[in-house]
């Protein structure tokens, strides 16, 4: 399964696509990083927090993860922590996740702590099941809301992956209080977990039973569509809400992709709209588009010119 979980076919929703997940430095991947090759310090690094629990860091790696070496060298030992770490070990780790991120080194240690999650979900020796890990995470809070976010799409992204390997025995949540969890999130509206949690329900619905899957797909649909009209949404939830509409063929979204091609001031939301409307349009909305273009610089132009492309083939004559 695609690691955005924003499947896409066209030139233009690949734009979408790098727009939308724009605020998070480094996406969720389905598969283990491949570990690069740090060498072992000259000397033990300074950790300057030990884990509140005394819980003993033995690697050398987490230590340098845990100190306060520069980004880049913490980043590049996350992605060197290998699968067998000891129990205290990951409980360091863990405990470094759980502590509060200052707002102005948001964006390296979300970074970081978005690859250690990573690392963490492929460890063997977990003191704590890692959907309960990322469970704490998310519904703490006192996180900034950028972490809190990471760690519903790890959580989405980790059931994807466990209900489609049937050996997986990690899952320690139930399948109806996942679905609770991610509805619940998706009232969550002041910033982009509303739309994290949209895109995660669309997922898990599809791996419902068949007679299930269809009441919930609908519902899914709906709550999509309800968010994106949401004034009062933020635009990291509505858009990825659009697309959700656009994917499932949510028909009444599309007064909305038009309102939102012909007024927004937003171009990550217009971006959003154009790839919605080759999906959901007519041969109206290739005029719509068309007596815009000379005004529309790229990638908004390049989105456009793939849409009507799109339209057109698609459109009967």
């Amino acid at each position: 399964m695609n690691n955005t979980k924003l499947i896409v076919t066209m030139g233009c929703s690949l734009l979408l696509v790098a727009v939308v997940i724009s605020h998070k430095p480094t996406a969720p991947v389905d598969k283990p990083m491949e570990a690069a090759s740090v060498g072992k310090s000259p000397a033990k690094v300074h950790v300057p927090h030990p884990p509140r629990s005394g819980a003993m860091v033995q690697t050398d790696t987490v230590r340098e993860v845990l100190s306060e070496l520069p980004f880049q060298r913490r980043l590049k030992a996350v992605h060197s922590l290998g699968a067998s770490l000891l129990p205290g070990d990951c409980q360091a780790l863990i405990e470094y996740l759980q502590a509060p991120t200052a707002d102005d080194t948001i964006h390296q240690t979300a970074a970081l702590k978005n690859d250690l999650l990573l690392a963490l979900r492929e460890q063997n020796n977990l003191p704590i099941p890692f959907d309960k890990v990322l469970l704490e995470l998310y519904g703490d809070a006192s996180q900034n809301v950028v972490i809190r976010d990471y760690a519903l799409q790890h959580l989405f992204l980790f059931y994807d992956a466990a209900l489609n390997n049937s050996s997986d025995t990690r899952l320690t949540i139930a399948q109806e209080d996942r679905l609770v969890l991610f509805w619940t999130a998706v009232r969550e509206r002041g910033s982009g977990i509303a739309g994290t949690a949209i895109i995660g329900l669309r997922n898990l619905s599809s791996d419902l039973v068949a007679e299930v899957n269809k009441v919930e797909r609908g519902k899914v649909a709906e709550a999509a569509l309800e968010l994106a009209v949401d004034p009062s949404a933020n635009e990291l939830s509505r858009i990825p809400a659009l697309q959700v509409c656009s994917e499932m063929r949510v028909a009444g979204a599309l007064p909305l992709v038009r309102k939102i091609i012909q007024g927004s001031t937003s171009i990550p939301f217009r971006l959003s709209a154009v790839a919605a409307v080759a999906r959901l349009g007519n041969m109206t909305d290739v005029d719509l588009m068309g007596a815009r273009l000379k005004d529309w610089k790229p990638p908004l132009r390049e989105a456009a010119i793939a849409a009507i492309t799109t339209l057109r083939k698609s459109s009967p004559l």
